[in-house]
C-alpha cells in the first residue's frame, strides 16, 4: 500500500512540474547585465486562427452589397414671374421682360456637396465600385441647357468582417446640376449606373 502511495504521489509531482512548450525562448530582464533593461516591457501578440469543422481554411464568400441614394430630383426656380417670362426663338432661351436678356433662376435642393449616393459593402471580402452616365463619363452630355456632374472617385470598399452591421465600410458619390434649363417641361437629363464588383 505504501508503496502505492507513493508511486501515485510520484506522478503527480511529475505532472506539476511538467513545462509548457515556449514558442519563442524567453526575454529576460537582468539588471546585472545591462541596468537599462530593467524596469522593462515586452511586447506579446495574441493571435487567431479561425477554421472550420475540419480544420480548413474557410474559402466561403458571400457578397450583399448596398446602394441607397437621395432623390436626385431638382428644381430650378426662375427669378421672374410668370407673367414676365417669355421664350426667345432667336437665342432658344426663356427672356425676362422686366429686364430685357436671358432669364436667369437658382437650383433647389443642390446645394454643395450635393446628392448622395452611398454604397455600403456587407460581404465578406472587398469590392470595387464605379459610377458612369450614358456616355461613361462623369458628365452628363448637355441635355436643355442642363448637365448632371458626379463627384467622388471609382474606388474599392475592404471586406465588411471585423465590423458591425452599422459601422460596415462605405463610400460613394455626390451629384449635382447646373446651366439654365431651355425648356419648360420636366426633363431626365440622363441614367447614372453603378457598378459593383469583386475585388
Amino acid at each position: 500500500m505504501k508503496k502505492l502511495v507513493a508511486i501515485l504521489t510520484a506522478v503527480v509531482l511529475a505532472a506539476l512540474l511538467v513545462v509548457p512548450a515556449f514558442a519563442t525562448s524567453p526575454v529576460t530582464f537582468d539588471s546585472r547585465e545591462n541596468p537599462a533593461t530593467f524596469p522593462g516591457e515586452q511586447d506579446i501578440d495574441v493571435n487567431v486562427n479561425v477554421k472550420d469543422g475540419a480544420g480548413e481554411t474557410i474559402t466561403t464568400t458571400v457578397y450583399y452589397v448596398t446602394v441607397a441614394w437621395e432623390s436626385l430630383e431638382f428644381t430650378f426656380k426662375f427669378d421672374a414671374l410668370n407673367e414676365n417670362l417669355t421664350w426667345n426663338p432667336e437665342t432658344h432661351q426663356y427672356w425676362d421682360t422686366t429686364t430685357n436678356a436671358a432669364a436667369t433662376g437658382t437650383w433647389q435642393n443642390n446645394d454643395d456637396p450635393g446628392r448622395s449616393i452611398v454604397v455600403t459593402n456587407h460581404s465578406n471580402a472587398g469590392i470595387a465600385y464605379t459610377a458612369k452616365f450614358t456616355n461613361n463619363l462623369k458628365s452628363s452630355d448637355e441635355l436643355n441647357g442642363v448637365i448632371a456632374n458626379i463627384y467622388g472617385d471609382d474606388s474599392t470598399l475592404p471586406t465588411a468582417e471585423g465590423t458591425t452591421y452599422a459601422a460596415a465600410p462605405n463610400a460613394g458619390y455626390a451629384v449635382k446640376v447646373s446651366g439654365t434649363p431651355t425648356t419648360k417641361s420636366t426633363f431626365k437629363v440622363d441614367t447614372i449606373t453603378i457598378a459593383i464588383s469583386a475585388n
